[in-house]
């Protein structure tokens, strides 16, 4: 404690420091009994010293000379006017972002600034702006100072050392008397307070308490809130001191002082600094959503957008002072970027912060949204908020997934959390969610990057993830369900990283397993190995291996390229000659020399460009064989034929029906030889004649002659209606048949069952193909 005085024995008020608070003074009222009491005098000696510059303005440190640890000069000698001008020049210079409440905590607040002497442009500025007292001016900065309009680094200087000099008068008057702490009576009083009473009452008190057990302990140097040394039995004064020093919470300290103003009221007193037209600018072009142009916002202010750009320049360059780090604003930015620790939920910063969410008068936006776009260090897109961007977070947060990467665009969340941790609080949960939202992709406790999308990349994951075979129907509906698994098949078919395991489960090739290309190679390459060997041998083999039937292996070890004979499997000599004949093949139609037509229905497959069967009967025709491949010319390319398997195979129709725009369940007649297929739709309007010629492929005719038919279901040109009726209903095409007896006319002979027809050389039986 430190006191104003040079002459005991005449005052009768003494004007302190309380530490705990350089904005706090407490006074001392000294009765005339203690001033006549010797003892008192001795013991007061103890406390009371000189008042140093460094008392009264304690920002002004060693750093601003050593002038400032001398005492105050008596107001008789008034101040120098050099040493005026070096406390502006160093509170100018080194303290511009400090409120002028906090440079001059002595200053009452009911000061009439038309009492200091100031300039008549200061004087001007701040009758403009409505700053009559010093509480009314406190709340502003000296860099506030210099951007009220008019306003100069003279007129800010000459205001400075006016508020200095007035701060450091030795009359009470000036003193902040709603700073002030109680008046005690008598120093007995001060001395009980001190040591006898078990409870502190403000921390003022608390602070003097432990201050003065610390000197009586020698402890000069050391920090007041700090343990005292171990071993020693406190006062139940200091230890209440102590209790309320370490207990001491903002909430607690704001209760007998003035809260600190909100964020929503620092923007707000800002924000009434600028112009009518700043502001209009700033609203339109900074805090607005969607911001105006130039053009639109001179339009409304009736100047050019040149104009504009050059006071829009001049209020974000003042903006970018408000936000500074030393200053009001710049306090509540590096309050936000310590919550956030780079990235946080928006939501759960504004419950941890509610007064963010305070809005401002006269705009439509709350508090973070301002201060946000006011300040680059953070920014917040309504969801996330990053320090200092969201786009940099997002660069960042590539560069962690990369590191925790176990396969191409492919990481566990163990590792993306343990790669992310030391940059974000965010918990799993908001981790996961930032992540989903940057484009990556949740599957099976991983995240695939955006760059993994197409179908067998996306397989790729995860057979890596679960690290076993997968059928094409778990594949399928993991990962690219929107996708047919015709699809899924013909990607995995073509790509090298995967390998067939068995009927429907598929692996990777890097796993080195053996590879199962279908039931037909499976078995020429045993048997190629082997020589022969005996059927159940070869079932035993195959289904210890491959998920197959015993079934399906005995027809294929039947059919071609094998002969099983006497219960033993070898290679054929020559391909099995196919029985079935195309009389009795369904919506096959010979319509030429070497020309057939097949009727197909279109299904899902079709659209979707997978293959299709292709009648047996029909490959024999065009020439092929068992294990023979062909090729034909179609109007949108050439159609693949391949007879690999038990069944022959068409491939993909899909960019021929596009042309005819096909729905599925309708049906579609191919035309096909040797060289060439063509495609078009039967007709299912007009006659009765014109439509059955239609379904079976033949040119249109108001006509329809038997041998025309007969030929086209196969058989002999001399066979009558009722063997190609019968023909017709032997393979399934009832609807033609009934076609056919409409137009012809009823005949009893269409009723006999087929057995029963007299067997002749127009029978089916025994009438041979064309």
């Amino acid at each position: 404690m430190r006191a104003d005085t040079s002459d005991f024995d005449s005052i009768a008020e003494v004007t302190c420091l309380v530490w705990d608070d350089p904005t706090t003074f407490c006074r001392i009222v000294v009765p005339p009994a203690w001033r006549a009491d010797e003892s008192r005098r001795f013991g007061m000696a103890h406390h009371i010293e000189e008042v140093r510059w460094l008392d009264v303005l304690p920002w002004l440190d060693r750093e601003g000379g050593t002038e400032w640890l001398r005492a105050l000069p008596s107001a008789a000698a008034g101040v120098p006017a050099n040493l005026l001008a070096s406390a502006a020049d160093f509170a100018i210079t080194r303290h511009s972002a400090w409120r002028l409440s906090h440079l001059f905590p002595s200053l009452a607040a009911d000061l009439r600034l038309d009492t200091l002497g100031l300039s008549v442009r200061a004087s001007n500025i701040f009758v403009r702006e409505g700053i009559a007292k010093f509480g009314e001016l406190g709340p502003l900065s000296i860099r506030d100072l210099f951007l009220l309009r008019s306003s100069g680094a003279l007129t800010v200087q000459g205001v400075v050392e006016r508020l200095i000099s007035v701060a450091v008068r030795p009359t009470s008057e000036k003193r902040r008397s709603d700073m002030a702490e109680p008046a005690l009576s008598t120093f007995a009083e001060v001395e009980q307070r001190v040591w006898t009473t078990a409870e502190a009452t403000s921390v003022g008190e608390a602070l003097h308490a432990v201050a003065i057990w610390n000197s009586a302990l020698g402890l000069w140097d050391a920090p007041l809130v700090t343990a005292s040394p171990p071993g020693l039995t406190l006062p139940p004064s200091v230890e209440a001191a102590q209790s309320v020093l370490s207990n001491l919470t903002a909430g607690a300290w704001f209760v007998a002082r003035d809260a600190p103003p909100a964020l929503s009221d620092v923007l707000a007193r800002h924000l009434a600094l600028l112009s009518e037209k700043e502001l209009v600018i700033v609203r339109g072009r900074v805090l607005a959503k969607s911001p105006q142009t130039l053009d639109q916002i001179g339009k409304t202010l009736g100047v050019t957008r040149e104009r504009i750009r050059q006071i829009e320049s001049k209020v974000m360059t003042r903006i970018a002072s408000w936000v500074d780090d030393a200053s009001d604003l710049g306090l509540f930015s590096l309050a936000i970027r310590a919550k956030v620790h780079r990235l946080s939920r928006l939501a759960s910063m504004l419950e941890e912060m509610p007064q963010l969410t305070h809005g401002i008068v006269g705009l439509d936006q709350p508090a973070w949204f301002v201060l946000d776009r006011f300040d680059d260090s953070f920014e917040s897109d309504g969801t996330w908020i990053a320090e200092p961007s969201i786009d940099e977070l997002r660069a960042e947060t590539a560069l962690r997934f990369q590191a925790a990467e176990i396969g191409p665009g492919l990481a566990p969340m163990v590792s993306l959390r343990e790669s992310t941790m030391d940059w974000t609080a965010l918990n799993d949960g908001d981790l996961e969610d930032w992540l989903e939202d940057c484009g990556y992709r949740p599957l099976e406790g991983h995240f695939l990057a955006p760059s993994v999308k197409s179908v067998p990349d996306l397989a790729a994951s995860l057979l890596q993830i679960r690290g076993v075979a997968c059928s094409l129907d778990d594949i399928h509906s993991a990962v690219v369900a929107d996708r047919s698994i015709g699809t899924l098949q013909n990607a995995l078919n073509v790509d090298p990283r995967f390998v067939r395991l068995d009927r429907s489960d598929w692996g990777l090739s890097e796993w080195g397993a053996r590879e199962y290309t279908g039931i037909r190679d499976a078995i020429e390459l045993i048997v190629q190995e082997r020589g022969s060997i005996t059927i159940d041998e070869l079932i035993s083999d195959l289904t210890s291996s491959f998920t197959v039937s015993p079934r399906s292996i005995l027809a294929y070890a039947s059919a071609w390229p094998f002969a099983l004979t006497d219960g033993v499997v070898q290679m054929a000599a020559a391909p099995k000659v196919v029985q079935k004949s195309l009389s009795q093949t369904r919506n096959v139609y010979r319509v030429g020399p070497d020309a057939w037509a097949l009727r197909i229905e279109v299904s899902g497959e079709h659209l979707r460009g997978s293959g299709s069967p292709l009648p047996s009967s029909l490959a024999a025709a065009l020439g092929m064989m068992p294990g023979d491949r062909m090729s034909v010319e179609s109007p949108h390319g050439p159609v693949t034929l391949s007879w690999m398997t038990l069944q022959p195979s068409l491939g993909s129709i899909r960019t021929n029906l596009l042309e005819a725009d096909p729905e599925i369940g309708s049906e579609v007649l191919m035309t096909i030889s040797k060289t060439a297929i063509s495609f078009s739709a039967p007709s299912v309007d007009g006659d009765r004649i014109r439509r059955a010629r239609s379904l079976m492929g033949l040119p249109d005719s108001p006509e329809l002659i038997a041998s025309d038919v007969a030929v086209a279901v196969g058989l002999s040109s001399a066979a009558p209606w009722s063997t190609v009726v019968h023909v017709l209903r032997d393979r399934g095409e009832s609807d033609l048949a009934s076609l056919l007896v409409e137009i012809v006319g009823h005949n009893p002979a269409y009723d006999l069952p087929s057995k029963l027809v007299a067997k002749s050389k127009y029978s089916i039986v025994s009438i041979e193909d064309h």
